[in-house]
This record gives C-alpha cells, sequence and structure tokens, in this order.
C-alpha cells in the first residue's frame, strides 16, 4: 500500500414489494460522502413506514477537523431531492441545497463556545447560532444559546442540563 487511505465504506439496498431504498457511504479521514434515495411512487406500506411516503434522493459531503487545544470546525453541504404530495395524491418535485458551517472552541471556566451558521438555499435563509456551555459541577452544566437570522434575534434560551441521573 504506498497510500493508507483508511476509507470505510458502506452500502445498503432494500427492495420492497412495491419500493426500493438505497444508502451509500464513503468516508476518509475529515471527509464523508452520503447518498440516499427512496423509490416509492407506489406506496408501499413498509417502505412508507420505514422512510415515508415521498420519493427522494440526498446527496450529503461532510468535512470535520480537530485542532490541538480542543477547538474543532465542521462544514456540511447537502442536496435533497424531495416529492412533496399533496392531499390528492399529486406529487411535485422540490430541490433544495443546504450548507452548514460550524467552529467550536473550549473558553475560560472549562465551558466551551460552539458557532455555527447555516444557510438554505430554497428559503434564502441565514441563521447564526451561538451555543455557550458552562460546566457548574460534574454532573450539571448551564447552557446560554442565542438562534438568529438575517432581520433579528429569533431565541435567546438558557438552560440547566444534569447529566447521569
Amino acid at each position: 500500500n504506498l497510500i493508507d487511505w483508511d476509507l470505510s465504506t458502506e452500502a445498503v439496498y432494500s427492495q420492497f414489494e412495491d419500493a426500493s431504498h438505497f444508502n451509500a457511504n464513503i468516508g476518509i479521514p475529515y471527509l464523508s460522502l452520503s447518498y440516499e434515495s427512496l423509490d416509492n411512487e407506489l406506496g408501499d406500506p413498509v417502505a412508507s413506514y420505514m422512510y415515508g411516503y415521498a420519493d427522494y434522493s440526498r446527496l450529503s459531503l461532510n468535512s470535520s477537523y480537530s485542532f490541538r487545544g480542543g477547538q474543532s470546525v465542521y462544514a456540511v453541504y447537502s442536496l435533497n431531492n424531495d416529492k412533496q404530495l399533496d392531499n390528492l395524491g399529486n406529487s411535485d418535485e422540490q430541490a433544495q441545497q443546504f450548507i452548514s458551517v460550524g467552529y467550536s472552541t473550549p473558553t475560560v471556566l472549562d465551558s466551551r463556545v460552539n458557532i455555527n451558521v447555516d444557510y438554505s438555499e430554497a428559503t434564502d435563509d441565514t441563521s447564526i447560532n451561538l451555543l455557550w456551555s458552562v460546566p457548574l459541577s460534574d454532573t450539571v452544566e448551564t447552557i446560554v444559546g442565542l438562534t438568529s437570522d438575517s432581520d433579528d434575534i429569533n431565541q435567546f434560551k438558557t438552560t440547566v442540563r444534569r447529566n447521569q441521573l
């Protein structure tokens, strides 16, 4: 082996009476690619229960990296093609693209700050999320979150969480 890629792969195909589902993943360190599709045009009941009624295909490219000192970054790109069903059973195909990038770093008081930016091409919406987690003890932490879109702050939330109940 000239190059050790540390490659991981997975592919699963499921055939139902009137539908099929396919899922494939391939990854190397710091990068992965996923594809999933459902062909359920005839409304197979088992496939509908497991994956939904409408046909879809989803492609996702993910990357992440952790630095020394506890910082990390990630990026996700998704392309979704979904058939939307109305009450009469008519379908309309819709393509959507999503992008998300994020950064996480340790900060004062053994706390952690996470910042991510999400963009949806279908709605042309951008949101920024800020999350600050501060440990109060070995089992209790407080989490302060702020969510903002292109226009203003949508949500400010403080939570106290206890682990190991």
